[in-house]
This record gives C-alpha cells, structure tokens and sequence, in this order.
C-alpha cells in the first residue's frame, strides 16, 4: 500500500511539473504563406506542442516564412506573436501595431517574404517585465571580403514588443535599436539562461575574427559584454549554432567555403559568459547547409549535413573523436502534387528540438516532410526519415532557446534565490579545501575525491573568478592529484571564487580572500 501511494505521489509529481514547466517554444510556425495561387501545395502549417501530444494542421497566415522564423507564446502555451525578420505579426496573423519596417533602413535584395537566413530573428522574454518581450534581429548587408562580394548582418537590433498594449493584441514601442555595428556572421542568433535564472546570455558571431559577440539581456535592457576570441570561432560562412539544454555546452557548425567545413565544441560558463574550447571536427562536404541540435539530456549533439547526419558525445574527453553516424540519406524523393513527375531528394537541413524531447530535421528542399530523432538521449536513438508528412510544402525551422532552463545552484553568480533540480553528476560529492585562506602569494587547493565517484584521470578545470564573476584564471587538473598550489601574487587584495567544474558541470566553489 505504502508502494501504491508513493508511486501514485511521485506520478503526480511529475505531471505538476511537467504542467508547470514554460510553453514559450510550443507553438512552431512551418511552410509559406497562404497567399500562393496554388493554395493546395502552398501555404502554412504549424507544428503544436501545447496540448497532451503534437498536432499539425494547416491554418490562414499571410506571413511567408523563408529560414527566418521566430514566435512566441505566453508560459501556457498561447500564441502571442512571431517574425520572419521583416515585420512582427500578432496572433490574428495581423501586423502588429508599429510592427512594420524591421531592419530600417532595409535589407537589401529582400521583400515582405522573409529573410532567407538560418536563425536570423530571436525572441526572448525581458527579464522582470512580465509582458515585455525583445526580438533580436540583423540587418543583412553585402561587401568585399579577399576580393569577394559576400553577405553578412552588418549590424545587430532590436525591437520591443509590449503585450499589454492594443487590447492585448500587443504593440511594438521601440524598433531597430542598434545593439552593435560590428560586422556579423548571417543570422545564427542564439541566447541560453544566465546562471542567476533571470537573465539571458545572448550571443553573435564575428565575420572577420575568429570572435563571438555577448549580450547581457536584464531588468535594464541589453549590455554589450564584449567578444571571446578564440582560434576554434570560425570566421565567416552560415550554419547554425546551438547550447545544449543544460546550458553546459555551446556547439557551432559553419560552412566556411565549399568542402572547408567545421563543427566547434566549447565549454560554457553560464554564470561568466566565458567559452572554452574543447576541440574542432573539420569535413569537406560540398554543401551549402548544415544544421545541428543537442539532446535533452545535453550529452549528444547531432550535426546535419546534407546526406548525412553525424552524433558527437559531448561527455567524452575527445569530442571531435567521438563522431559516429547516425544516420545516412536513404535516398528518398518525394514527389511534389501539382507539378508532372516532380520529385524532390528529403535530404538534411536545419535541427531543432522540440518540447516533447525529440529532434526534428527539415530538409534543404521544400518538401512536405520531415525526419525525426525519436530517441536523441540514447544509444539507439532511431532516425525515422521523412516520417511526419505536413499539409504544405515546408523547408523552415523556428529559432528557440530552452526557456525551461533554471539557475544554476550553488554558483559565485546564484545571486537571485533561484534553484533549479539538478541531475546527478559524478564529481558532486567532491571536497576542496582552500589553504591559507586568506592567501597572500599562493594558495593550495586540497581535494578529496573520495565520495565524488570520479576516475583518477578523471579532467577537472579550475575557474579563479573575482567579486563580479567575471574569470581571471583557468587551468586544467586531475581528480588523481590531490593538491594544487595556485599563485596570488598579481592578484589585488579582495574577494575571491575558487570553482571545480568537471564535464561541463560546477562541482564546487569556495571563497577565496586575498589579503596584501
């Protein structure tokens, strides 16, 4: 009996917090608009996630959506508005009030069909204000780069939408602020929950150094945080880029030149903004898209290119080396109605996962199906190709964040009482010890691994972070080594963060004062 209630309690549990969790990404905006002649294979689709299991259905929508594809629901699930970069519509599948003239003062070589970039608009909730809401968008420019004429966003914006305005309908009070004029990768905005559980990290890349832009968005409004450089950044070219849902890990796969490809893997610290590099897997497919989305569980991100999809462990201690094949093009074309013997390759294109935890593939033609990883978390994770069939022809992927990421507990930066439920990782059960403390030229950092279920070559880094959180030092150590001695002597006198971090994930921090 005791069993029966336990189980029944937890079950319950389950489904509270299932219910609980924000629908912000449920409601997935797919195909054209309904405007075509030939409104039997043309038009739009949605993807719902909001209810009890997926629907698709076909609704009347005057939007075309190319790549470009943003929207928005309230945390129940209901559509409030979305973008295809050039105007911000509402959920009448109206222009919402001041919604028009995006990207002014204009994206040259594009019309009211939509910006045909990957992840070109990005939509987040403003923190603290309950009902305001940024959307993030570049302004697409070309220019000389070697020689060459080619694209990129030759600045980044943003307009803010405030849905108690116009009846709820929403209304859009500031457009086209200029956020930088930096010269930007095409697109492949992405954004991950700052460590604190409130605030968002929004990130941008770089066209002519191997750099990425950061962008603190807070209860103030939007601060340039400044740019990583790092060799494994490449410059130039289009793709798509991707945090993990842990907000761990940070993957980027870029289309440099034809066959002068590559798929980054870095280290995120959510609590400093700080990225470190854990390898570059380079191909020389000749293709012109790729995608890539990682698993519910963070460990597993998948990287599509055109025939091929590959997985790579983001737990191993040699990302790059751990590239196995999920799946290969089957060879199918699907024949398009309409159009006498016309068929279409479903090969691979753009990556997203989905509220339901699996991963769903658009292909690079426009076609009505998609692929499906049913099972992104395990082993055999069961790429089912062109599996889910829409009513209209379709080659567009909405661009989310995961809005069900809490803080990180425990962090120098967990300054807000947030928590978030953890999962259980090796190492959490490990002690350090922080001797002398205060320190004045050194200190020893003693650790005791005895309850952290880590392997001795188990690879830890340490993080020497200041008052602000901000990262002053790294270095790499070993669970086997039990003491570290760590110099203070060009640091200030002051306070001090000492955190242990192991496959992504923080397993300590302890105070450090300095003393001169």
């Amino acid at each position: 009996m005791k069993k029966t209630l336990l189980l029944s309690f937890f079950l319950v549990f389950a489904l509270l917090q299932t219910l609980a969790q924000p629908k912000h990404d449920c409601y997935w905006m797919m195909g054209y608009s309904d405007s075509s002649p030939d409104s039997s294979i043309w038009g739009a689709s949605v993807m719902d996630f909001c209810g009890d299991s997926l629907q698709i259905y076909e609704i009347n929508r005057p939007m075309n959506f190319d790549f470009t594809n943003a929207s928005m629901c309230d945390s129940a699930g209901n559509l409030l508005f979305y973008s295809n970069g050039i105007y911000i519509a509402n959920r009448l599948h109206q222009p919402m009030l001041n919604g028009t003239g995006l990207l002014t003062p204009g994206t040259s070589g594009f019309n009211e069909d939509g910006i045909p970039i990957q992840q070109g608009v990005l939509i987040l909730p403003w923190p603290g204000q309950t009902q305001k809401y940024f959307v993030f968008y570049g302004r697409l420019g070309y220019f000389y780069y070697n020689n060459v004429l080619t694209a990129g966003n030759v600045s980044l914006y943003y307009a803010v939408v405030d849905m108690s305005m116009n009846n709820g309908l929403g209304a859009v009070t500031h457009k086209n602020v200029l956020i930088t004029n930096d010269t930007l990768k095409m697109g492949r905005l992405s954004a991950v929950r700052h460590a604190n559980g409130r605030d968002w990290w929004l990130v941008a890349g770089k066209f002519h150094n191997p750099e990425l832009l950061r962008f603190l968005v807070t209860p103030d409004g939007v601060m340039n945080y400044g740019s990583v450089p790092d060799e494994n950044f490449v410059r130039k070219g289009i793709g798509q880029v991707v945090f993990s849902p842990d907000g761990n890990y940070f993957v980027d796969v870029t289309l440099q030149n034809w066959g002068d490809n590559y798929v980054s893997f870095f280290e995120f610290d959510r609590c400093t903004g700080d990225f470190f590099s854990r390898g570059r897997f380079g191909y020389d497919d000749v293709i012109a898209h790729a995608g890539v989305a990682i698993s519910p569980n963070s460990r597993y991100a998948y990287q599509t290119s055109t025939y091929l999809i590959r997985r790579f462990d983001l737990w191993a201690d040699d990302i790059p080396g751990s590239m196995d094949t999920a799946a290969l093009y089957d060879g199918y074309e699907e024949p398009i109605p309409g159009f006498d013997s016309l068929t279409l390759p479903t090969v691979f294109y753009m990556a997203q996962l989905a509220p339901n935890g699996k991963i769903y593939v658009v292909s690079t033609n426009t076609v009505r199906s998609v692929h499906v990883i049913e099972r992104p978390d395990e082993e055999e994770c069961d790429v089912r190709q062109h599996s889910v069939i829409f009513p209209k022809l379709t080659r567009t992927m909405p661009n989310f964040p995961n809005f069900r990421l809490g803080a990180l507990a425990g962090s120098p930066c967990d300054t807000l009482g947030a928590t978030a439920v953890q999962e259980p990782v090796p190492g959490r059960g490990i002690q350090a010890y922080l001797l002398p403390n205060p320190a004045r030229d050194y200190f020893v950092l003693a650790l005791d691994t005895q309850n952290a279920a880590l392997p001795a070559d188990a690879p830890l880094r340490l993080h020497l972070s200041n008052s602000m959180g901000q990262t002053l030092r790294q270095y790499q150590l070993t669970a086997a080594q039990r003491e570290h001695r760590i110099s203070t002597e060009e640091l200030p006198a002051g306070l001090y963060y000492v955190s242990i971090m192991y496959g992504g994930h923080l397993l300590k921090t302890e105070k450090l004062v300095v003393v001169r």
